[in-house]
C-alpha cells in the first residue's frame, strides 16, 4: 500500500499531493478580452457585484468554469479576475499596461462571496494581431476588502490566450 501512495503521489493523484496549491493558477482560467467597460457596484466591499458595460476601453476578464478548479479551496467556487484597460488606437500593435490606478477586481464566489480585492498592482501586455490574443501577466491584489479563506496578497503571472469577445 505504501508504495501505491508513493506512486501516486510522485504522479500528483494521491489525496493533498496539491497542498501547497490550493488557488488557481494562469491555466486554470478561462481568459476573454471584451470591448467595454468595467462598472464595479459602490457598496462592493459587502456585494462583490461588478459587470462589463458597452464602453470605448478594453476589460480582460479571466474565469474558472465553476466546479471545475479542482485546486480551489471550494470547487463549487467560481473564481474571476477583471481588468479595464485603455483604449488601444491601434489594434495591430502590441500594448503594455502598468495596472496601478485602473479599475480591478479579484473575487472568489460560491453562495457567498469569499475574497474580494481591488486596486491590482503589475503589468499586463498583450500582442493583438490575432485572434486568440496572446498575452502575458504579471499581477497582484495585495488589500483584500474581503478574505474568508485566508488567501492574502493573491497573484498571478504567466502567458496566456484570449477570446475577443
Amino acid at each position: 500500500m505504501g508504495f501505491v501512495i508513493s506512486l501516486l503521489s510522485a504522479i500528483g493523484c494521491a489525496p493533498g499531493s496539491k497542498a501547497g496549491s490550493t488557488t488557481p493558477v494562469l491555466s486554470d482560467y478561462e481568459v476573454s478580452l471584451h470591448t467595454g467597460a468595467l462598472s464595479i457596484d459602490p457598496g462592493v466591499a459587502t456585494s462583490g457585484r461588478f459587470q462589463i458595460v458597452p464602453g470605448g476601453k478594453l476589460v480582460l476578464e479571466l474565469a474558472t468554469v465553476r466546479g471545475k478548479s479542482a485546486i480551489a479551496y471550494d470547487t463549487q467556487s467560481a473564481w474571476s479576475v477583471m481588468l479595464e484597460l485603455p483604449p488601444n488606437p491601434d489594434p495591430g500593435k502590441p500594448m503594455e499596461v502598468t495596472l496601478d490606478g485602473i479599475p480591478a477586481i479579484a473575487r472568489v464566489a460560491g453562495e457567498d462571496v469569499l475574497y474580494l480585492a481591488r486596486q491590482a498592482k503589475g503589468k499586463v501586455k498583450l500582442t493583438r494581431t490575432s485572434d486568440p490574443v496572446t498575452g502575458e501577466i504579471e499581477i497582484a491584489f495585495e488589500t483584500p476588502d474581503r478574505d474568508l479563506i485566508k488567501l492574502g496578497t493573491y497573484t498571478l503571472r504567466g502567458t496566456f490566450k484570449a477570446k475577443i469577445k
